[in-house]
């Protein structure tokens, strides 16, 4: 049993020059303890703190954040017209940066309680922290922001800049040690690089070339369709059916070229009402104006120049996107200007919705879209309208091989712009997932495929070292391959996390299975009963000795089991509010949009 009252020395990240190995620790979260680096750290006399919050505690925390975003997000707005010497009301800058904001909240107050909880249970002796008066927390856009949230050397400074400010608080040595490095700001650096085939650049080029040409002869009050997810034939057929030329609207990205202001930033935070006693809106209220990304700042007159240079409709009637509204930052400025003028904002589901706390979700509940058109359900109240799933839509499902293997989808470790700690889950998850595997006879791990989301190599947890303990037994894709032909070449698909994945399969009415920890807990109530059908017919399991049982039970006849009457009910349930197909998408769409517009 672990003695909270032993003194021990607080690590907050993987930056092993600021650990103290002469004495107990404890690492404020997983994300200390990098795989690759398990020798440094394995044998030390070391805990990890527990997360702040538990899961039956989930609703009321994501309420609270959500409560702190409202009181400062209209003070953030006024400063912003001041400082932009504009007049525009709330939705427009929600629009503009709202789902940005969101995550700053999330970051903010995860952080802040992460910190509180660990100071509060453990009897801390000390810690180091990094002189960060010269580093800039600020990024050049949202999609930065959200890596930085990621990058441990951004959030070594970040909780750097927390102490400074709570430290009156802290009766423990704090140690800031000076390192000359020359890195004063995060750097955003994706390592997915997909190499595609030449002859399919070739044919890319072609096509958008020939695109950029039909382009040119919209009208300006043509409808504007982007990222919508479809199909591009489908897409096309839907400009078609509204009178316009056949094309897909694409938005090269926006590049960020003035760097941030200290000068006029603390300025703005000097503007802030900072007289408040609560620890996480006051670092909130402090913080907000050193993070707030560069575009939305001192590069707001390049992105509004840009967003004019586009040859993009003029008075579109509607504007309607699945995936634009979240990191495109031309597309947001522009959307949020034509919106201003009259132009009808629709935003369409492009993923799995169900949890509480959800980026999308958030994007309805903030009524940021005019309409929402959903894979399935409806609620009229937040003007969310039922739709059908968009990725599957025009997908022929091709005749399976049945003498092929088993597909298992994992996810990549998750993203630290959450509330909640989500590595303790996933953590634990992929743990099962190795047992699991290890369950298996041989005959059928050799004809398992593991699947890894194309983005792991952007996170520091090594699953492909992990995974060598199979030894080469078991089949590893990386993320490179078409997922969609290996779904197609499999007796059956495990997902190994709550996907949309999980929606598309079940669509295609596709064997599936799904499986990972910690229940239903993380789903919100109107959608548990729909998730309890897919559990009680087996189709979801939670534990790794569930999910081999049933991968025994049903291997040598998969179709049987699959097509019973209480698989396809409990399928077509689910589907019909959550992953419903459709016959006529172009038709349904045209009846939506035109009732919209």
């Amino acid at each position: 049993m672990i003695d909270n009252n032993t003194p021990r020395y607080l690590i907050l990240g993987s930056d092993e020059r600021l650990w103290n190995f002469n004495c107990p620790v404890v690492f404020l979260g997983n994300w200390c303890c990098l795989y690759k680096r398990k020798e440094s750290w394995s044998s030390m006399d070391f805990i990890i703190a527990d997360p702040f919050s538990k899961l039956s505690e989930r609703k009321k925390i994501h309420s609270s954040a959500r409560q702190l975003e409202r009181e400062l997000f209209p003070i953030l707005c006024d400063l912003l017209n001041d400082y932009h010497n504009t007049q525009h009301d709330n939705r427009f800058w929600k629009i503009v940066l709202g789902l940005w904001f969101y995550r700053y909240i999330n970051v903010i107050y995860n952080r802040i309680e992460t910190l509180n909880k660990c100071i509060n249970n453990y009897n801390i002796s000390g810690l180091s922290i990094i002189d960060s008066s010269n580093y800039d927390l600020s990024t050049r856009d949202s999609k930065s922001a959200i890596w930085s949230f990621n990058d441990d050397r951004w959030n070594n400074m970040l909780y750097s800049r927390i102490i400074d400010i709570i430290k009156p608080s802290i009766d423990f040595p704090v140690d800031v040690i000076y390192f000359d490095d020359k890195n004063t700001h995060f750097i955003f650096n994706n390592n997915n690089n997909n190499n595609k085939p030449l002859y399919k650049m070739f044919v890319s080029k072609i096509l958008r070339y020939g695109n950029s040409l039909l382009c040119k002869f919209s009208m300006k009050d043509d409808n504007f369709i982007i990222n919508s997810y479809l199909p591009r034939v489908l897409e096309m057929k839907l400009n078609l059916a509204f009178g316009s030329l056949p094309k897909i609207w694409t938005n090269n990205n926006y590049i960020v070229n003035e760097k941030s202001n200290a000068t006029v930033r603390k300025n703005l935070t000097d503007r802030m009402s900072l007289s408040c006693t609560n620890s996480v809106k006051s670092v909130a209220q402090k913080m907000l104006f050193e993070m707030i990304p560069v575009c939305y700042l001192e590069g707001f007159d390049e992105l509004f120049k840009s967003s004019k240079l586009k040859r993009w409709p003029d008075m579109p009637k509607f504007i309607f996107t699945s995936g634009s509204y979240d990191t495109d930052e031309t597309f947001k400025l522009w959307t949020a200007l034509k919106v201003k003028k009259g132009s009808n904002y629709i935003i369409a589901q492009h993923g799995n919705l169900g949890q509480i706390e959800s980026d999308t979700q958030h994007i309805i509940d903030e009524r940021v879209a005019d309409k929402f058109i959903s894979w399935g359900w409806s609620d009229h109240k937040r003007k969310v309208l039922p739709g059908f799933i968009f990725k599957t839509s025009g997908r022929v499902v091709k005749k399976r091989n049945l003498s092929v293997g088993i597909l298992m989808i994992l996810c990549h470790y998750p993203h630290r712009s959450s509330i909640l700690d989500k590595s303790v889950d996933y953590i634990d998850t992929f743990q099962n997932h190795i047992n699991f595997i290890k369950k298996l006879p041989v005959e059928l791990k050799l004809l398992l495929t593991i699947r890894i989301h194309s983005e792991w190599k952007n996170f520091n947890f090594n699953e492909k070292e992990r995974l060598e303990i199979f030894n080469g037994k078991v089949n590893i894709d990386y993320g490179s391959g078409s997922i969609n032909s290996l779904v197609e070449n499999s007796r059956i698909v495990i997902h190994g996390y709550d996907s949309t994945g999980i929606l598309e399969t079940l669509s295609m009415n596709l064997p599936t299975l799904a499986f990972w920890s910690g229940g239903l807990e993380n789903l919100r109530d109107d959608v548990k009963p729909y998730y309890e059908l897919l559990v009680e017919c087996g189709i979801i399991h939670f534990s790794p000795e569930s999910m081999s049982s049933k991968i025994l039970d049903v291997w040598q006849n998969v179709d049987s089991w699959w097509y019973s009457k209480s698989i396809q009910f409990a399928r077509k349930k689910f589907c019909e509010q959550y992953a419903k197909k459709c016959n006529r998408p172009v038709g349904m769409l045209v009846d939506i949009l035109n009732i919209e517009s």
